[in-house]
Protein backbone atom coordinates (compact mmCIF):
# COMPACT_ATOMS: atom_id res chain seq x y z
CA UNK A 1 0.00 0.00 0.00
CA UNK A 2 1.30 3.46 -0.86
CA UNK A 3 1.45 6.12 1.80
CA UNK A 4 0.94 9.88 1.93
CA UNK A 5 3.35 10.46 4.81
CA UNK A 6 5.97 8.48 6.66
CA UNK A 7 6.89 9.24 10.25
CA UNK A 8 10.07 7.98 11.87
CA UNK A 9 9.65 7.14 15.57
CA UNK A 10 12.31 6.18 18.08
CA UNK A 11 11.53 4.20 21.23
CA UNK A 12 13.77 4.78 24.24
CA UNK A 13 13.91 3.93 27.92
CA UNK A 14 15.81 1.71 30.29
CA UNK A 15 16.59 -1.87 29.41
CA UNK A 16 13.75 -4.37 30.04
CA UNK A 17 10.92 -1.83 30.33
CA UNK A 18 9.13 -3.54 27.43
CA UNK A 19 9.96 -1.43 24.37
CA UNK A 20 10.39 -4.45 22.10
CA UNK A 21 7.27 -6.11 23.50
CA UNK A 22 5.22 -3.01 22.71
CA UNK A 23 6.48 -2.91 19.12
CA UNK A 24 5.95 -6.64 18.51
CA UNK A 25 2.44 -6.47 19.91
CA UNK A 26 1.62 -3.44 17.77
CA UNK A 27 3.03 -4.74 14.49
CA UNK A 28 2.60 -8.52 14.74
CA UNK A 29 -0.11 -8.99 17.41
CA UNK A 30 2.20 -11.19 19.44
CA UNK A 31 3.66 -10.86 22.91
CA UNK A 32 7.32 -11.55 23.36
CA UNK A 33 9.32 -11.20 26.55
CA UNK A 34 12.80 -11.74 25.24
CA UNK A 35 16.36 -10.75 26.03
CA UNK A 36 17.14 -6.99 25.83
CA UNK A 37 17.66 -5.48 22.39
CA UNK A 38 21.27 -5.27 21.27
CA UNK A 39 21.92 -2.06 19.35
CA UNK A 40 18.94 -1.10 17.18
CA UNK A 41 15.92 -3.05 15.88
CA UNK A 42 13.26 -1.90 13.45
CA UNK A 43 9.60 -2.32 12.55
CA UNK A 44 7.00 -0.61 10.35
CA UNK A 45 3.22 -0.38 10.14
CA UNK A 46 0.68 1.57 8.10
CA UNK A 47 -2.15 3.48 9.77
CA UNK A 48 -4.80 5.87 8.54
CA UNK A 49 -5.37 9.32 10.01
CA UNK A 50 -7.97 11.63 8.52
CA UNK A 51 -8.07 9.68 5.24
CA UNK A 52 -4.30 9.83 4.91
CA UNK A 53 -2.16 6.69 4.80
CA UNK A 54 0.75 7.12 7.17
CA UNK A 55 3.61 4.65 7.44
CA UNK A 56 5.25 4.51 10.84
CA UNK A 57 8.89 3.49 10.86
CA UNK A 58 9.63 2.49 14.46
CA UNK A 59 13.19 2.19 15.75
CA UNK A 60 13.64 0.05 18.85
CA UNK A 61 16.76 1.11 20.75
CA UNK A 62 18.79 -0.65 23.40
CA UNK A 63 18.47 0.78 26.90
CA UNK A 64 21.93 -0.21 28.09
CA UNK A 65 24.44 2.59 28.65
CA UNK A 66 26.89 0.93 26.25
CA UNK A 67 24.54 1.68 23.34
CA UNK A 68 23.55 5.23 24.27
CA UNK A 69 25.79 6.86 21.68
CA UNK A 70 23.99 4.85 18.98
CA UNK A 71 20.60 5.83 20.37
CA UNK A 72 21.51 9.53 20.43
CA UNK A 73 22.22 9.49 16.71
CA UNK A 74 18.58 8.57 16.01
CA UNK A 75 17.00 11.51 17.85
CA UNK A 76 17.96 14.13 15.30
CA UNK A 77 16.24 12.27 12.46
CA UNK A 78 13.02 11.34 14.27
CA UNK A 79 9.63 13.00 14.12
CA UNK A 80 8.63 11.50 17.46
CA UNK A 81 10.08 9.76 20.49
CA UNK A 82 8.24 7.25 22.68
CA UNK A 83 9.81 7.26 26.15
CA UNK A 84 8.96 4.09 28.09
CA UNK A 85 9.33 3.17 31.74
CA UNK A 86 8.14 0.15 33.75
CA UNK A 87 5.47 1.02 36.34
CA UNK A 88 6.77 -1.82 38.52
CA UNK A 89 10.36 -0.50 38.49
CA UNK A 90 10.84 2.85 40.22
CA UNK A 91 14.40 3.16 38.93
CA UNK A 92 13.20 3.13 35.34
CA UNK A 93 10.85 6.02 36.20
CA UNK A 94 13.57 7.93 38.02
CA UNK A 95 15.71 7.67 34.89
CA UNK A 96 12.99 9.22 32.70
CA UNK A 97 14.27 12.70 33.56
CA UNK A 98 17.73 11.79 32.25
CA UNK A 99 16.27 10.32 29.07
CA UNK A 100 14.19 13.45 28.54
CA UNK A 101 17.17 15.74 29.00
CA UNK A 102 19.11 13.67 26.48
CA UNK A 103 16.28 13.74 23.93
CA UNK A 104 15.95 17.51 24.16
CA UNK A 105 19.70 17.93 23.88
CA UNK A 106 20.12 15.83 20.72
CA UNK A 107 16.72 16.00 19.00
CA UNK A 108 15.40 18.72 16.69
CA UNK A 109 13.06 21.41 17.91
CA UNK A 110 9.35 20.53 17.94
CA UNK A 111 9.96 16.78 18.18
CA UNK A 112 6.92 15.07 19.67
CA UNK A 113 7.49 13.03 22.84
CA UNK A 114 5.07 10.71 24.60
CA UNK A 115 5.71 9.21 28.03
CA UNK A 116 4.57 5.61 28.44
CA UNK A 117 4.13 3.62 31.64
CA UNK A 118 4.24 -0.03 30.61
CA UNK A 119 3.46 -3.33 32.40
CA UNK A 120 0.26 -2.15 34.08
CA UNK A 121 -0.92 -5.79 34.06
CA UNK A 122 1.55 -6.60 36.85
CA UNK A 123 0.42 -6.44 40.50
CA UNK A 124 3.59 -5.03 42.11
CA UNK A 125 3.14 -1.49 40.84
CA UNK A 126 5.52 1.16 42.22
CA UNK A 127 4.53 4.25 40.18
CA UNK A 128 0.87 5.27 40.23
CA UNK A 129 -0.90 7.01 37.39
CA UNK A 130 -1.15 10.41 39.07
CA UNK A 131 2.56 10.56 39.86
CA UNK A 132 3.55 9.83 36.27
CA UNK A 133 0.86 12.07 34.80
CA UNK A 134 1.92 15.03 36.93
CA UNK A 135 5.53 14.53 35.81
CA UNK A 136 4.38 14.43 32.18
CA UNK A 137 2.27 17.59 32.54
CA UNK A 138 5.14 19.43 34.21
CA UNK A 139 7.38 18.60 31.25
CA UNK A 140 4.88 19.28 28.48
CA UNK A 141 4.32 15.62 27.61
CA UNK A 142 1.28 13.47 27.02
CA UNK A 143 1.12 10.33 29.18
CA UNK A 144 -0.42 6.94 28.46
CA UNK A 145 -0.25 3.59 30.26
CA UNK A 146 0.07 0.29 28.43
CA UNK A 147 0.26 -3.45 28.82
CA UNK A 148 2.13 -5.17 26.02
CA UNK A 149 0.99 -8.52 27.42
CA UNK A 150 -2.72 -7.63 27.20
CA UNK A 151 -2.32 -5.25 24.23
CA UNK A 152 -3.92 -2.55 26.34
CA UNK A 153 -3.58 0.94 24.82
CA UNK A 154 -0.92 -0.23 22.37
CA UNK A 155 -2.77 0.89 19.23
CA UNK A 156 -3.84 4.07 21.03
CA UNK A 157 -0.23 4.90 21.88
CA UNK A 158 0.97 4.88 18.29
CA UNK A 159 -2.11 6.65 17.03
CA UNK A 160 -1.61 9.34 19.68
CA UNK A 161 1.92 10.17 18.58
CA UNK A 162 1.02 9.99 14.89
CA UNK A 163 -1.81 12.48 15.45
CA UNK A 164 0.56 14.82 17.34
CA UNK A 165 2.99 14.79 14.42
CA UNK A 166 0.22 15.16 11.85
CA UNK A 167 -1.25 18.12 13.75
CA UNK A 168 2.16 19.79 13.81
CA UNK A 169 2.25 19.57 10.02
CA UNK A 170 -1.27 20.97 9.83
CA UNK A 171 -0.31 24.02 11.92
CA UNK A 172 3.02 24.46 10.09
CA UNK A 173 4.93 23.84 13.31
CA UNK A 174 6.86 21.22 11.36
CA UNK A 175 7.43 21.59 7.64
CA UNK A 176 7.25 18.21 5.89
CA UNK A 177 9.37 19.25 2.91
CA UNK A 178 13.05 20.00 2.63
CA UNK A 179 14.06 19.04 6.15
CA UNK A 180 15.49 15.78 7.42
CA UNK A 181 13.11 15.75 10.39
CA UNK A 182 11.80 12.20 10.29
CA UNK A 183 8.85 13.02 8.06
CA UNK A 184 8.53 11.73 4.51
CA UNK A 185 5.96 12.86 1.98
CA UNK A 186 4.78 11.09 -1.17
CA UNK A 187 5.18 12.51 -4.66
CA UNK A 188 1.39 12.61 -4.93
CA UNK A 189 1.19 14.86 -1.88
CA UNK A 190 4.00 17.04 -3.21
CA UNK A 191 1.87 17.82 -6.25
CA UNK A 192 -1.03 19.16 -4.18
CA UNK A 193 -1.42 22.52 -2.49
CA UNK A 194 -2.44 21.01 0.84
CA UNK A 195 -0.25 18.62 2.80
CA UNK A 196 -2.75 17.87 5.53
CA UNK A 197 -6.44 17.49 6.19
CA UNK A 198 -8.69 18.81 8.90
CA UNK A 199 -9.79 16.85 11.99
Amino acid sequence: MTYDYSFKLTMVGDSSVGKTSIIKQYIYDIFTDREPTIGIDFGAKMIKICDKNIKLFIWDTAGQEAFRSITRSYYNYSAGVILVFDVTNINSFNHVRNWLEEIRLYARDHIKIILVGNKIDKPNRQIDYNMANIFANNHGLQYIETSALLKQNIDELFRMIAVLIHNSIKTNEILPIGYNNGIGISNTMLNTDTYYCCY
